[in-house]
């Protein structure tokens, strides 16, 4: 005969759920994108924001996948009685309304992070987490500015970047950026400047997208310096 007199909760690790999974057929998109946000464990609610605030039990629920038409950065926690709600993730997915006819770089990229070239900035592809992808431009030691030329006057509101930070092999996310606009390439104004939190401690690889907002402006040409 055996007793069963309980089992010790500890053995079955931590009550947080683990957050829900974002699944988007790209982060850059040119007029709309559908989101899927998917978890493994039922009776668990879905909650998510668009605008980069931690989402909470009043923010909106999911029901079914949902299309964006404009740059969203999304925050998403799963929920449920009795559970810990779970740690807040999210991805920024960037509307590009433009694409670049042009783009110069002032300083040249290190030779082994030279990808296909600046235009590698305005393809549309993302790298991944390996630097040695090919897909990545990389400067050594130096800022860099990059001048686009969209081909004719548009009105121009949001400027993103994307970076890969790979600690271990001395691969930092950019410290800041600056952004200037002109019509006609010769006098440019600044728009916007933002600096970004640096961390030097040793972590794993990751990717991360910077967007900066600014009141809307009429250029042809848009000057990055980060």
């Amino acid at each position: 005969m055996e007793v069963n007199t309980g089992t010790d909760i500890s053995v079955f690790g931590d009550t947080r759920l683990q957050p829900p999974l974002i699944v988007a057929e790209k982060d850059i998109f040119r007029d709309t994108l559908t989101v899927e946000l998917k978890i493994s464990f039922k009776g668990v609610d879905i909650h998510y924001t668009l605008d980069g605030t931690p989402p909470d039990s009043t923010s909106a629920k999911y029901e079914k996948p949902f299309l964006l038409s404009e740059t969203a950065d999304l925050k998403v926690i799963a929920r449920k009685e009795g559970w810990k709600t779970s740690e807040v993730a999210g991805r920024l997915f960037v509307r590009s309304k433009h694409a670049p006819k042009s783009i110069a770089l002032d300083k040249q990229p290190a030779e082994k992070y030279a990808a296909n070239g600046p235009y590698s900035l305005v393809d549309f592809k993302k790298g991944s987490e390996s630097f040695t992808d090919g897909n990545w431009l990389g400067w050594q030691g130096t800022h860099v500015t990059a001048t686009m030329d969209l081909g004719e006057k548009k009105e121009v509101s949001r400027v993103t970047i994307s970076a890969l930070a790979s600690p271990s092999s001395w691969i930092m996310l950019p410290k800041g950026m600056e952004v200037f606009v002109s019509e006609t390439g010769q006098n440019f104004k600044k728009v916007a400047e933002k600096n970004f939190e640096t961390n030097l401690k040793p972590y794993p690889p990751e990717l991360r997208s910077f967007s900066e907002k600014f009141p809307s402006e009429t250029a042809r040409f848009v000057k990055i310096k980060v």
